[in-house]
C-alpha cells in the first residue's frame, strides 16, 4: 500500500480462532494468544512492492518455529510495524519501534501506532506432513490512520475550565534530534477568568500518558446515565462530583482552597512517560519541564 520505502518489523500471525478478533488483535501472554513470528526488513527499508519470507528458520512466539505448529486450518494475518530512526545529540544512531502512544490516547492499553501496515485476513492448511496447502502470500494493504485526539477536556476542544498547552522543547529536539513536543492539561480554578490579577497555588499531578484531563479522576459537566453500571457508573459518578463542586461559587470543599490543577504529558520514544527527570538515556525531560 505504501509508496516509499518503510523501516520496521514485519510479523505474521496464526489463529484457529478465526471468529473473534483478526489474528494480529489475539497476540498476548495468556495461553490463548495467537502464534506469531517477526522479521526485521532489510537495513534500507522495505520497497513498495518488496517481500519478506518467513520460514522454519524464523523465531516466533510461543513456538519458536513454524515447522513446530500442528497440523490444522489456521487464519493468517500479516502487519509491518513501523521503526523510526533517531539520530541523537549524543551521537547515539538508534532505529527503534515507533511508539505506541497517540494524541487519542488509550489509557495504556495501546494498539498498533498509526502507520502500521497489514493485510487481510486469509485462511491456510497445515497437513500432516508439515507442509502448507500452498504458498502463504500475504500483501499488506491496509494502514492504521491517525485518530484525532480528543483534547485534554475529551470533548474536542477546549471548555471554559480545561485548557491545553503545548510546546516544543529546544531542550528535547537537541537531544533526540527531531521535534519533541510536551503538552500539559490545565484545570482552572472557579472565578478565574473573573479574576485576571489572581495569582493561584499550582498543583501538578504526575501519571502516565493520558490524552484528557485526569489526575486520578476526571472532570466531567455530565451525570451518570441510568443505563450506567459498576465501574463505568462511579467514574462517572465522581467526575460530576469533581465538577459540580469545583465549579460551585459556595461549595463546601473547595471554598478558599482555589487553584490550578495541571497533568504533564512526556511521553518518550521508549516509554509513554519520561518519569520527569534528566537521564543521558531519554534525555533532559525534567530541566525542559521546568523550563
Amino acid at each position: 500500500r505504501s509508496s516509499s520505502t518503510k523501516l520496521g518489523r514485519v510479523r505474521v500471525y496464526l489463529s484457529t480462532s478465526c471468529d473473534t478478533a483478526p489474528p494480529r488483535a489475539q497476540c498476548s501472554d495468556g495461553q490463548e494468544t495467537a502464534q506469531v513470528f517477526g522479521v526485521d526488513v532489510p537495513d534500507g527499508g522495505l520497497r513498495p512492492g518488496g517481500t519478506v519470507a518467513i520460514d522454519a528458520s524464523t523465531l516466533g512466539y510461543p513456538r519458536h518455529s513454524i515447522a513446530s505448529l500442528p497440523a490444522g486450518t489456521y487464519c493468517v494475518q500479516a502487519e509491518l510495524f513501523p521503526y523510526r530512526r533517531y539520530l541523537r545529540g549524543d551521537g547515539a544512531d538508534l532505529l527503534l519501534p515507533v511508539s505506541c502512544v497517540r494524541d487519542a490516547g488509550g489509557d495504556g492499553a495501546y494498539g498498533s501506532p498509526p502507520g502500521t501496515l497489514y493485510s487481510d485476513v486469509v485462511s491456510a492448511v497445515l497437513g500432516q506432513d508439515g507442509g502448507w496447502s500452498g504458498p502463504v502470500a500475504l500483501e499488506l494493504t491496509h494502514e492504521v490512520a491517525a485518530v484525532r485526539s480528543p483534547g485534554c477536556s475529551g470533548k474536542g476542544n477546549d471548555t471554559d475550565y480545561i485548557k491545553t498547552v503545548s510546546i516544543h522543547s529546544t531542550l528535547l529536539e537537541r537531544f533526540w534530534g527531531t521535534r519533541m513536543k510536551l503538552e500539559a492539561c490545565v484545570l482552572l480554578p472557579f472565578g478565574f477568568h473573573e479574576r485576571a490579577s489572581a495569582r493561584y497555588p499550582l498543583l501538578i499531578a504526575h501519571g502516565h500518558y493520558s490524552a484528557i484531563f485526569n489526575p486520578g479522576g476526571r472532570f466531567d459537566d455530565t451525570p451518570p446515565s441510568a443505563n450506567l453500571s459498576g465501574y463505568d457508573r462511579v467514574d462517572q459518578q465522581y467526575a460530576y462530583w469533581l465538577y459540580s463542586n469545583w465549579t460551585s461559587k459556595d461549595g463546601p470543599f473547595f471554598r478558599g482552597a482555589r487553584a490550578l490543577v495541571v497533568t504533564l504529558n512526556h511521553p518518550t520514544p521508549f516509554f509513554d512517560d519520561s518519569y520527569a527527570v534528566d537521564s543521558a538515556n531519554v534525555g533532559p525531560y525534567g530541566s525542559a519541564i521546568l523550563k
